[in-house]
């Protein structure tokens, strides 16, 4: 909690503040003056807010820059992947089609088709609504920019935790490209030994020379199933024994669950592709009036995404009759499915204690203690986390496509730009989202999407004073279809909706230098939402028997905002600057698409929109004759509607995803990084090509006041009202502390090229999944009955290494690599439906794997 902070963590507080005041004094002007500041692989960075302006140091904002080589270095291969190695960005996926983006412990996680996030995605300058469209494949990047903070001013999308922007490498004019090839393999103990293989290139072509240039690009990676399916290769049903169990499953509850035959042993592969044109068009100078110049860029792209739906471990809630208790976490899923791998570890731990001379009865209760804890807290996961029972091995398929125009026109000191986007997805997903051989809920859907960006903008200065100015327009129109089925043990659940969103941005900024040393920056922009939803849900019974499950939703919402920005830079030195920033931050309402009718006969009401107060102060310095970097920022958020994911039932209907609003939540944050660059000439010969790398964060984030009423069933079967208070609890998804670091060292040899040998590291504070710090859901007499951790991950490491070589002239280059070392096992996220199958379901993250790479360049 905010108020209750010791330790380390004022620690943190005064370094921070001791790096603000240092360099007032650390360095003379003249001394900073000489000294050019180093170009860093990442570095943090202080840019414009408008699209496509590019890097200036003269605008307060905090970011994580990412460019072509350290993508390629680090294994990046989608959007998920830069959590890893960006402090205070964390990314969940549950799917293959689908993450929630948090920045500095703000975010949603919403996984439905017209959720619309915290962080906004750009590829282009192009905003990316859809979750769908979100997790794009990063290939043939330029740079990829992180920035944190809310985004109150300037062009694009309104985004209340921040932006994720992906810039891809524009056409040259000029004949080259690369061809990368990369082989590699899981190794591990627990999952099979799978390939992996992964192909990148690209060629830029000239058309016609200094006129019409181009440029295509490709991926394509492919992957062999790696984990195990207790359920696969049973004999067709008509010839087993009708009543023999395959896989666990419990076939005297009634009703027929017996296991289809013919389902696959091996899950879990993965097959995309993604590609991209570009043509860009450079005005001759005798087309345009003297002072002009211009161009046009035409992007075309597309990908595909054909592999087994996303499958992970189910951890039951039940107990097994070794205690007696009503819910043990580690015991059996409901009635009906029993793991065999935590099965056996019970045992084990069992037989282990009856071994040592303890009684039965204690015995059984000591195991249930003992496993709970080994689950929650010393695991994360049983010993078999890449092994499970599934009786849906379905397949998820996305097809996207799309294109922009962006045109750019200088006129005199007038500069006109102008982006139209147009993207679109079609999607299906057949998921078995239990994670057992039990049909507790299994999800069929498909869904459909397009959407249509317009971005204009005027940037310009003022002659006789030291002012630049932008003004310009930026709207979005989506519209969303989506057919969803679930499957439950006694009935299927249909749903369908619609959500067609207009949105619009009308924005005005100016950059002052009105002193030599102090820059002033100011913006505001008017948002506007409107958002027309329709959902119709119905249970189907019996075959052909349907009731409503809740009434038809036909509703209509507009939600408007102001926001803005207002930040003051101080140049102490050409090399040590400092801002303060003040940003107001709002993200608009939301239409749940997976609502339950509850007990009291209402219909949940969407979720309002959220504001945020954001106040940030940070330092930019460069020491030692730009050898080492400082950079560091301390930031407060004050939230107020704080929109927040609810995995929600009443006991009878499946889980709901409900997205809610907490009435006040505040964040406090550090984040310092630091960079050591060995300048050549400056140091010893031998640690020339060294280079040190250490990016952390600090954040203590509080639910101050957020109360919510839920609804559970009774051991007799009652259905009554809880109130779950979650007030002083951390904010979702928002560790409290966080490291990455990196060592590099490019070693020459001449004639013969060079070798670098890389080491990656982080280190993540422990993660909660849920508002109640990762204990679960609330029992019906009001407490949490999971013990901590069982809606969360604990604090881990992973580490990574790569040696590469490149030739004297940088057309050939070899690497071996190895991700995730030590074959750490943790999840990526967690899901309590406890209150509806006895059950929590967990996304587990990727064992180590290994493998080289090949590129050329031509």
């Amino acid at each position: 909690m905010i108020g209750t902070q010791t330790g380390v963590k004022p620690l943190l507080l005064l370094v921070c503040v001791f790096l603000w005041i240092a360099p007032a004094s650390s360095q003379p002007a003249d001394a900073a003056a000489s000294s050019p500041r180093p170009s860093d692989d990442i570095e943090e960075i202080r840019i414009e807010g408008e699209a496509g302006r590019g890097i200036e140091e003269t605008q307060a904002s905090s970011a994580v820059q990412f460019d072509s080589s350290e993508l390629e270095a680090l294994g990046i291969e989608d959007v998920s992947d830069l959590a890893s190695f960006t402090p205070n960005l964390q990314i969940v996926t549950a799917s293959s089609t689908a993450a929630s983006f948090y920045i500095r412990g703000v975010g949603l996680t919403d996984f439905s088709a017209n959720a619309a996030g915290a962080v906004a995605v750009y590829v282009d300058d192009v905003p990316l609504n859809s979750p769908a469209l979100q997790v794009s494949q990063i290939f043939d990047a330029q740079n990829i920019l992180i920035l944190r903070g809310p985004q109150g001013s300037g062009a694009g999308r309104n985004a209340s935790a921040g932006a994720i922007k992906i810039y891809s490498t524009k056409p040259s004019g000029d004949f080259g490209g690369y061809l990368r090839s990369s082989q590699g393999s899981y190794v591990s103990d627990d999952a099979i030994d799978a390939l992996i293989q992964d192909y990148e290139g690209a060629v830029g072509v000239p058309l016609v020379a200094d006129v019409l240039a181009s440029r295509f690009s490709f991926r394509l990676r492919q992957a062999d199933p790696f984990m195990i399916n207790g359920c696969g290769g049973a004999a067709p049903l008509g010839e087993r024994p009708r009543n023999v169990p395959i896989c666990g499953e419990n076939l005297a509850v009634g009703g027929d669950y017996r296991i289809p035959g013919g389902l696959p042993s091996r899950v879990g592969d993965r097959n995309v592709w993604a590609a991209r044109g570009q043509f860009l068009f450079t005005a001759p100078a005798d087309l345009l009036p003297n002072q002009w110049d211009g161009e046009l860029l035409l992007n075309l792209h597309g990908s595909r995404l054909d592999q087994n739906s996303t499958l992970g471990q189910a951890i039951g809630t039940v107990s097994r009759g070794l205690a007696g208790a009503n819910a043990r976490y580690g015991t059996r899923t409901g009635q009906q499915y029993q793991d065999p791998d935590q099965t056996q570890e019970r045992d084990d731990i069992y037989q282990g204690l009856l071994d040592q001379g303890v009684a039965e009865t204690e015995a059984k209760l000591q195991t249930n203690t003992i496993f709970e804890r080994i689950l929650a807290q010393t695991r994360p996961l049983d010993r078999g986390p890449y092994r499970g029972d599934y009786n849906r091995v379905g397949q998820t398929t996305l097809d996207t496509w799309g294109g922009y125009l962006r045109a750019e026109l200088l006129i005199g000191n007038l500069e006109f730009l102008s982006v139209t986007g147009y993207d679109a997805y079609d999607r299906f997903r057949d998921t078995d989202s239990d994670y057992t051989p039990a049909r507790a809920f299994e999800v069929v859907q498909q869904d459909q999407s397009w959407q249509i960006t317009q971005d204009f903008q005027v940037h310009g200065e003022l002659e006789d004073y030291p002012v630049r100015w932008e003004v310009g327009a930026f709207l979005l129109k989506e519209k969303i279809k989506a057919d969803v089925v679930v499957f439950t043990r006694t009935f299927q659940s249909l749903r369908d909706y619609a959500q067609e969103s207009l949105s619009y941005g009308v924005f005005a900024g100016v950059t002052w230098d009105f002193l030599d040393d102090f820059t002033l920056d100011a913006g505001v922009r008017w948002n506007s939402e409107t958002k027309e939803f329709n959902l119709n849900q119905q249970n189907e019974i019996f075959p052909g028997f349907f009731i409503p499950a809740l009434p038809s939703v036909e509703d209509r919402k507009v939600w408007q905002a102001p926001t803005g920005t207002i930040s003051l830079t101080y140049s102490l030195s050409e090399e040590v600057s400092m801002y303060w920033k003040y940003s107001r931050g709002w993200k608009g309402g939301h239409f749940n698409t997976n609502s339950v009718k509850l007990p009291n006969n209402k219909t949940p009401q969407p979720a309002t929109p959220e504001f945020l107060d954001s106040f940030e102060w940070g330092v930019d310095g460069s020491f030692f004759d730009g050898t080492l970097s400082v950079r560091s920022a301390l930031f407060f958020y004050d939230y107020e509607d704080y929109q927040v994911f609810q995995f929600e039932g009443n006991g009878i209907n499946p889980p709901s995803l409900q997205i809610v609003n907490a009435n006040d939540a505040e964040v406090l944050g550090v984040e310092l990084d630091l960079t050591w660059l060995p300048l050549a000439g400056r140091v010893p010969e031998a640690i020339e090509g060294l280079s040190l790398e250490v990016r952390s964060a600090w954040l203590a984030s509080e639910f101050k006041d957020f109360t919510n009423t839920v609804f559970r069933r009774t051991p007799s079967a009652d259905i009554f009202p809880v109130k779950a208070d979650y007030s002083g609890n951390q904010l979702i998804n928002s560790p409290e502390f966080e490291v990455n670091g990196s060592v590099s060292w490019e070693v020459a040899l001449g004639r013969y090229g060079s070798i670098t040998p890389r080491y990656d590291v982080r280190w993540i504070a422990d993660v909660p999944f849920d508002a109640n710090e990762s204990f679960g859901l609330i029992g019906y007499d009001g407490r949490a009955n999971k013990p901590r951790y069982a809606l969360g991950q604990k604090a881990f490491w992973l580490h990574s290494v790569r040696l590469s070589y490149r030739s004297a002239d940088s057309t050939v280059e070899l690497a071996g690599w190895c991700r995730n070392v030590f074959d750490e096992r943790y999840k990526n996220y967690a899901f309590d439906v406890s209150d509806f199958q006895s059950q929590t379901i967990n996304s587990v993250g990727d064992p180590r794997t290994c493998g080289g790479d090949v590129r050329f360049t031509f």
